[in-house]
């Protein structure tokens, strides 16, 4: 016998959009992602088509560009970062495309 199980979560409301934003926008203004952090952030919010406002945009391309962030990340997790980017129309800094 074969089942399988489909499960499908309902998409965050607008609410619970609006305070993940501010508070994830306020740990990349303080540079405490993980690369691998994100990375998986950057690619879930693409994958929702989710557009995060342009302060957290700022802070999150800072933190991508940040030397730290680049000489830890994993080729995928810059991989993972720069098509999400794309997909949310997030445009790389000069810093960040520099690192590369």
């Amino acid at each position: 016998m074969h089942t399988h199980l489909h499960t499908h979560a309902p998409l965050p409301g607008p609410r619970w959009l609006r305070a993940y934003l501010a508070h994830s926008g306020a740990l990349l203004h303080q540079h405490r992602y993980k690369p691998h952090e994100l990375s998986t952030t950057l690619s879930a919010l693409a994958n929702l088509k989710v557009q995060p406002p342009r302060a957290w945009r700022t802070y999150c391309m800072a933190a991508a560009a940040a030397p730290a962030t680049m000489a830890a990340a994993s080729q995928q997790a810059l991989a993972n970062m720069v098509w999400a980017m794309a997909v949310l129309k997030m445009e790389p800094d000069p810093e960040f495309m520099e690192q590369w």
